[in-house]
């Protein structure tokens, strides 16, 4: 037998002692893991606006605000899409002034008529177009407000972004539910799609506009289309 230390008998009060003392040691520590652990998960499920729902290989030209909810991407080999919902009152002009400048230090030129449409005025150019909703004959009426623009990329693909507002009221007073929807699309689609338009008219070209030329935000008024009033599906707007 050595003579080294004898080991503790079980039975040792001061034995039960030291080993109650490293299980309470052992138990903090655990906790105060767990807890750090909850406030990195905690702090993560929190945060919102892009981050939140950006998907893998989103094109950094897609982008919402930090602000954004129900944020959501899609990223494919042809096409890629973004939606978000904001709290913003009409006319957003923040955040079209802000989604304008982001495109225009990336190169990106707007257009002057739409892309799907070529006999149309941008709303980039001409502002907010308001039509009238009714889901039947005689129906409440909804009015709903839509600005939509594409631009044109360096490398020829078509950033499309649509943002739109439903009001009971015509004139949007505290009007702040925005839905946007954002589309990109590379050239290739953007050309197919345009090819297999039906618009009549719509060979006219394509004029773009210089890069950074400022948007306009505000309501169409002489050069708008006379107010379109139709039915929308059961499940529409």
């Amino acid at each position: 037998m050595g003579t080294g230390t004898p080991s503790p008998r079980s039975g040792d009060p001061m034995s039960r002692s030291r080993s109650a003392g490293r299980a309470l040691l052992v138990a903090r520590r655990t906790l105060c893991a767990i807890a750090i652990f909850a406030l990195a998960a905690g702090s993560c499920r929190a945060k919102d606006g892009l981050e939140a729902g950006r998907a893998p290989g989103l094109s950094p030209v897609l982008v919402a605000p930090s602000e954004a909810t129900n944020v959501r991407s899609r990223a494919g080999a042809k096409s890629q899409s973004l939606t978000f919902d904001l709290a913003t009152p009409y006319p957003a002009r923040a955040l079209i002034a802000s989604i304008s400048e982001h495109l225009a230090a990336a190169g990106w030129h707007p257009t002057r008529n739409s892309w799907f449409n070529r006999q149309e005025t941008s709303e980039f150019v001409r502002g907010w177009v308001q039509y009238t909703i009714v889901k039947k004959p005689g129906g409440k009426r909804r009015f709903l407000c839509r600005w939509w623009s594409q631009w044109v990329g360096p490398t020829g693909e078509v950033l499309d972004y649509s943002l739109t507002y439903v009001s009971p009221d015509a004139t949007l007073t505290n009007t702040t539910d925005l839905k946007v929807t954002a589309q990109l699309l590379s050239e290739e689609l953007a050309q197919k799609l345009h090819a297999a338009s039906p618009v009549t008219g719509n060979d006219r070209p394509l004029v773009l506009l210089p890069v950074g030329t400022p948007p306009n935000s505000e309501t169409a008024t002489d050069n708008s289309p006379d107010p379109s009033i139709f039915f929308s599906r059961p499940d529409g707007p």
